[in-house]
């Protein structure tokens, strides 16, 4: 059955697998749905609508999305240092400027310090 699956979504013009996408999270599109076979991989690498929420997700997936995403596909973005994910924001901030992600429409920052904030701004 999965075979007749996979053949089916192989066979999906990737303007309505975009549509799929948009109401996945990043997580199961880049570290999942990728790697599910070729046509995929191309697939996910120019998606160009990722909204990215970093709350509540692992260190070591932030660290393979952060360096998989390719910042002007980005059109919102969650970042938080709560208990969950303390110092998310100065790590993020360290390793991509703002002013790079030319198609951000949302940004959420969640108990973000106020040097950070004067940063952003």
């Amino acid at each position: 059955m999965s075979t007749i699956l996979n053949s089916s979504l192989d066979t999906l013009p990737v303007e309505l697998i975009h549509r799929i996408f948009n109401s996945l999270d990043e997580q199961t599109i880049i570290l999942s749905l990728r790697y599910v076979c070729k046509r995929f991989y191309t697939i996910v690498n120019v998606y160009d609508h990722y909204k990215l929420n970093f709350e509540s997700i692992l260190k070591s997936n932030f660290d393979r999305i952060c360096r998989f995403i390719q910042l002007e596909n980005v059109i919102s973005l969650t970042l938080s240092d709560e208990h969950m994910t303390p110092g998310q924001i100065q790590l993020f901030f360290s390793l991509f400027h703002i002013e790079r992600f030319t198609r951000l429409c949302s940004l959420t920052l969640s108990d973000i310090e106020e040097r950070y904030l004067k940063r952003i701004l």
